[in-house]
């Protein structure tokens, strides 16, 4: 308590096991030494192959994705401590969902800054491009005919 206010002082994340569901600002602040270190080093490696101007928004995404990819860490480290890649629990469900909703918001992340070369979202849209381009041969053919 602070200042004899009810609850916890803030940015308190003394009940944080993994960090999943932590605003990344808040959880920067708690990382350790090492962690922020790793944040800086994924950070400028995305930055690195960044093709094109960086500007603010570039580099808030990126330095997103990097306490995204420690997030994914920790959690990693709390799932095998706790053995909850099996144990079928609602709570290993929602670890389980809020992770995966981390990874796919990261990939489209660092697909739409052109990152990832081969995602699943460059996939569909090629497919997409592909089958526009069938249909139109095929018009083109019908009408040639």
């Amino acid at each position: 308590m602070t200042n004899g206010e009810r609850g916890a002082p803030e940015n308190n994340g003394n009940a944080e096991t993994h960090g999943l569901y932590s605003q990344r600002d808040k959880l920067f602040e708690r990382l350790s030494d090492d962690e922020k270190k790793l944040v800086v080093d994924i950070s400028q490696d995305l930055l690195d192959k960044f093709d094109g101007e960086v500007g603010a928004y570039e580099r808030n995404a990126i330095r997103n994705i990097a306490l995204d990819q420690v997030k994914r860490i920790r959690a990693n480290e709390h799932i095998i401590a706790e053995d909850l890649i099996t144990d079928g629990s609602e709570r290993t469900d929602r670890i389980n969902m809020a992770y995966d909703r981390l990874v796919r918001t990261s990939t489209k992340e660092m697909e739409k800054l052109g990152l990832l070369e081969e995602g699943p979202e460059m996939k569909k849209a090629e497919a997409t491009q592909d089958w526009m381009e069938q249909i139109s041969d095929a018009k083109d053919e019908a009408s040639d005919d």
